[in-house]
């Protein structure tokens, strides 16, 4: 919801902008696409995944100028290891953002950057060199996003993504709509917990 909606609006309004949104599976890739595909949101994946011919339109478009009517893509969805490794995929993204085109950056799955995370993954540290290329001054958005971030992960997302005075939204780990119960199984040799 929080880069959806506004890509949604923007799509609406009729003005350019591309969000770049880091996640570290394909399969979350994958569900987001078709959430933007039910959505009718124009998004594209660029991870290893992609066939050479498809990066290519997208490299293509996310070249296209403000004054041409800006990429049609409205969510870029990417891996950190893509985005951090890629000459083509970053070269398109400064091109756009010289465009005035990239209209927020939301790392997902955020804790997975921070060394102190229970996923972390090394290819999230580079995000600090695409953070500064997209955004040097603050002007593009950054989200950080995830659900598992205890205070020194989120203090470790906000130093590697050299967030400024950010708005820090928690909800309490109290999930009414989940339940856990224990059943007793019955039969066989012993009976056993689950």
């Amino acid at each position: 919801l929080v880069y959806m909606l506004p890509a949604a609006m923007r799509v609406e309004a009729d003005e350019p902008g591309v969000t770049v949104v880091v996640s570290p599976l394909l399969s979350l890739l994958r569900d987001q696409n078709k959430r933007c595909d039910e959505l009718g949101l124009q998004c594209e994946s660029w991870s290893s995944a992609v066939d050479a011919d498809t990066l290519g339109k997208i490299e293509k478009d996310l070249r296209v100028s403000r004054e041409d009517g800006g990429p049609a893509t409205s969510l870029l969805f990417t891996t950190p290891e893509a985005l951090c490794s890629n000459q083509k995929l970053r070269g398109a993204l400064a091109v756009c953002h010289a465009n005035g085109c990239v209209t927020g950056i939301a790392v997902d799955e955020a804790h997975c950057l921070s060394q102190w995370g229970h996923d972390f993954r090394k290819s999230y540290r580079g995000l600090t060199l695409i953070r500064q290329q997209l955004s040097p001054n603050g002007e593009v958005p950054v989200m950080a996003l995830t659900a598992t971030a205890v205070e020194k992960v989120r203090d470790d997302i906000k130093a590697v993504l050299a967030l400024r005075q950010p708005h820090v939204a928690r909800n309490s780990c109290d999930r009414t709509n989940l339940r856990i119960r224990v059943a007793k199984k019955r039969g066989g040799a012993a009976d056993h917990l689950h």
